[in-house]
């Protein structure tokens, strides 16, 4: 019997399919209105745009939970049939690695999202739109792998206790 998944754990994937699908009717409509009807939104290409850096930072959590994160797989790799404790420790080395700087990047780009808060910045295309949130997004994709590296290294860890036991 298959194991129900959490909601929480298919956060990203819902994100992914819901801006891309976003994405493909606001750039459908505007193809359409420009060779149809010689008329296009202004804001069209810009809202797609945001909606992709959106999508691609739901992915980097993505990546993170499933391990498909850029690690150290060649290194690893030269030490699979060798000694799998050695890869083993170059994954964990390589998560290590990869949280602190994910960490570190969260912080920095908080600083640039402030700053851009406080600047007011908008779109040109879009002066209902602050620009802000484009920023945010990394701040929230950095948080996310952090949490997701974690989560999936906890829920190992958890699972080989109950092989062991």
């Amino acid at each position: 019997m298959e194991k129900k998944v959490p909601f929480y754990n298919r956060i990203e994937e819902f994100i992914i399919v819901l801006l891309l699908s976003i994405i493909v009717v606001i750039l459908s409509t505007s193809v359409v209105t420009r060779y149809c009807f010689r008329f296009t939104f202004s804001w069209a290409e810009e809202l797609s745009r945001f909606l992709l850096v959106w999508a691609i930072c739901a992915g980097i959590g993505w990546a993170g939970k499933t391990s498909e994160h850029l690690t150290v797989t060649a290194l690893a790799n030269a030490f699979h049939k060798k000694n799998p404790k050695v890869e083993e420790a170059i994954f964990w080395i390589g998560d290590i690695l990869t949280v602190l700087f994910c960490a570190y990047m969260c912080y920095k780009l908080w600083g640039v999202t402030m700053t851009v808060m406080k600047s007011h910045q908008v779109y040109t295309s879009m002066q209902w739109l602050p620009k802000w949130p484009m920023y945010f997004a990394g701040v929230l994709a950095m948080a996310d792998v952090c949490i997701r590296i974690i989560q999936r290294r906890v829920g190992e860890q958890m699972g080989k206790g109950k092989e062991e036991a």
